[in-house]
């Protein structure tokens, strides 16, 4: 079992991950807005009063989607390496 750090003192196993997607694209913000509120997890604005700006979406096997403060490429990479 491995997990990757995605920010805020926040990790994910990565077993779990179906897809990271940049959050600067439309289809993703819009794929953000219309999904039910139970299933989006937001890591970085309960955690900095809205301090940080979202830049990554991570798809999880459950369905969820987790609002992340690191980059998809940073995530990504930490997974590959």
């Amino acid at each position: 079992m491995s997990f990757v750090y995605v920010g805020l003192d926040s990790v994910v196993e990565t077993s779990r991950i179906v897809a990271i997607a940049g959050y600067s694209q439309v289809p993703i913000q819009k794929l953000v807005r219309e999904t039910e509120p139970s299933k989006v997890v937001d890591l970085v604005g309960k955690s900095t009063s809205g301090k940080r700006k979202v830049k990554s979406v991570i798809i999880t096997d459950d369905n969820r989607l987790l609002l992340c403060s690191r980059a998809s490429e940073i995530i990504a990479n930490s997974i590959i390496c």
